[in-house]
């Protein structure tokens, strides 16, 4: 596997979202249904086809999205920074985007708050959830 050298760009993610999007007039099969605050089918082979740049994006991240942190989740307007602390868009849309992509390939889960507090995660950051990037492979 080659190393994929990204950076989290709002152009590079709109034009892998266009990429990906599942068009019923011409694709086959079933897609792949994602839900941030948007739904969004996405199609199965064009995903995997952007997997490993997808996967490069997420990994931007800072690090308390990453599972192998022990810190996460991560709220989803925290995404807005890279793990450089560098504010990479300004639009919530942007941050849904790659977690619409995350979500697609099976990299990115959608969380409650980070412990046990009996509450959802819709009650917190502005009705918006909290995320986990699947940065490891399981054993």
């Amino acid at each position: 596997m080659t190393t994929v050298r990204v950076r989290l760009d709002p152009e590079r993610l709109k034009e892998l979202m266009m990429a990906c999007f599942f068009d019923p007039k011409r694709d086959s099969g079933d897609p792949i249904r994602v839900q941030v605050v948007h739904a969004a089918d996405l199609h199965p082979g064009r995903l995997e086809e952007h997997r490993e740049e997808i996967t490069a994006l997420l990994m931007e991240l800072p690090a308390q999205f990453m599972a192998s942190s022990g810190k996460g989740p991560g709220a989803f307007q925290a995404a807005a920074f890279d793990r450089h602390g560098r504010n990479w868009t300004g639009t919530d849309l942007m941050i849904e985007t790659l977690f619409l992509l995350g979500l697609g390939i099976g990299k990115a889960e959608k969380c409650g708050l980070p412990g046990d507090l009996g509450a959802t995660a819709s009650q917190f950051s502005g009705g918006l959830p909290y995320f986990l990037v699947k940065d490891v492979e399981p054993e």
